[in-house]
């Protein structure tokens, strides 16, 4: 293994467990089993510091490991899956913006996360309300219990930038070493 890929898969590592963690410990339980964490917001700072492969398996594991050992267990697929697909849509808007990470550009991608992670929880969640309830009220009560989603992705757009302009400058150096 290459130095330059063995820094990276360390940097992978340790972003998952730092995802990990400001899930973990940074989080609001709201009610039970419905909380706001920090997590999101880590993983537009891996994506950015990291590119998109290695923030998919930063995110992967962070949240994977969160979900199995805080009683999600039942969600972990659901929750690699929603990981993926932010991730993605972050690496494809990126180029889009020429790969420039300007604060405009970080907080515009931010905001893209907390956007795209509230789509897919409210396809997910709608989906699965649409066969238990089965009516006409399904719309509301997937937003209804959502309140956690808003808040987390509000707070993805506003925490994100700052943490990673002020990781970037610490980070970034060690990996051109």
């Amino acid at each position: 293994m290459k130095n330059k890929e063995f820094k990276q898969l360390i940097l992978t590592a340790l972003f998952a467990a730092i995802i990990f963690i400001g899930t973990y410990l940074f989080r609001i339980e709201i009610a039970p089993k419905v909380m706001v964490h920090l997590g999101n917001a880590l993983v537009v700072v891996t994506f950015f510091i990291l590119g998109t492969k290695s923030a998919m398996i930063a995110a992967s594991v962070g949240f994977g490991i969160f979900d199995l050992l805080s009683g999600y267990a039942n969600s972990v697929v659901f929750t690699v899956l929603e990981s993926l697909i932010v991730v993605a849509v972050l690496g494809i808007c990126y180029r889009q913006l020429h790969q420039k990470d300007t604060l405009t550009n970080v907080t515009l991608l931010a905001f893209i996360a907390g956007l795209t992670k509230i789509i897919v929880i409210f396809t997910r969640k709608y989906i699965t309300n649409a066969f238990i309830i089965g009516n006409g009220t399904t719309f509301i009560a997937t937003l209804i219990g959502m309140t956690n989603t808003f808040i987390t992705s509000t707070i993805t757009a506003i925490i994100a930038p700052i943490l990673y302009f002020s990781m970037k400058k610490y980070i970034v150096p060690l990996m051109k070493k």
